[in-house]
């Protein structure tokens, strides 16, 4: 359990609101993407990738027209908690719907990808970059299973509740003021189980006496690492959010 003061305004990162720091604790044990943080380095390491791409392992090609391809192979075992494979087509559909013009979402270096360079497989997904960029690292952090989300409605849909899990813990419930709660994924793929992970988060009162003890600032279970997702929603003059610590 983890305590907080904080609530998220939403469940659904492309939303507004959904950079919020307490929401990137809780999808840490929730979305799968390219990378994960390490918790002691802060370093980016593999996720649902069996290497992160770079020039050294092939990863990264960089041709005589600066034209950057990039290369992910996705992990044999990795599936989401209804037991579906995590594909490249979830990949395609990730890019085809943060591409959407009809949904306000920061479509910052993703509109670079080159579109006829998509190449999607079983287990593999590949894009191009032009110019390339360094960033291209950040690309596909939190990835949509296409056979959860796609003909859903992504704003309206996805705001009190997180799509099937691809991480450690899968959504149960959420229950406004109160607390949210996780359960095990018993068919996560990757052993051992991250240490940080969590089954629930209980908002804690902004001053009480006593203080519950999962509420003490300074409690093993109230450290949980952020999980320094990338911020998805595109700010406009007609919606407020605030940014915490780990957005971008």
């Amino acid at each position: 359990m983890i305590g907080t003061t904080a609530e998220p305004a939403t469940l659904n990162p492309y939303l507004p609101g959904g950079d919020a720091p307490i929401l990137g604790r809780i999808g840490r044990a929730v979305w799968t993407g390219v990378y994960d943080i390490d918790p002691s380095t802060l370093e980016l390491i593999p996720d649902v990738v069996t290497e992160l791409p770079s020039v050294a392992n092939g990863g990264i090609t960089v041709d005589e027209a600066g034209i950057e391809t990039i290369r992910y192979q996705i992990r044999d075992e990795a599936v989401w908690a209804d037991g579906v494979p995590i594909s490249g087509d979830d990949f395609l559909f990730t890019y085809q719907t943060i591409m959407d013009p009809g949904l306000p979402i920061d479509k910052t270096l993703y509109e670079d990808i080159v579109p006829e360079s998509v190449v999607a497989g079983p287990k593999t997904f590949e894009y191009a970059l032009a110019p390339p960029s360094v960033e291209a690292e950040l690309l596909f952090d939190t990835i949509l299973p296409r056979h959860d989300v796609e003909g859903s409605d992504l704003l309206g849909a996805w705001s009190d509740r997180m799509w099937v899990s691809g991480g450690p813990f899968s959504f149960a419930e959420w229950r406004p003021g109160e607390s949210i709660t996780l359960v095990r994924n018993d068919n996560y793929w990757k052993t051992p189980k991250p240490a940080n992970s969590f089954p629930s988060s209980r908002r804690c009162p902004s001053s009480s006496t006593p203080i519950p003890r999962q509420c003490w600032p300074h409690s093993p279970i109230a450290g949980s690492t952020s999980s320094f997702r990338r911020r998805r929603w595109r700010r406009s003059s007609n919606s407020e959010a605030s940014r915490g610590p780990g957005s971008t």
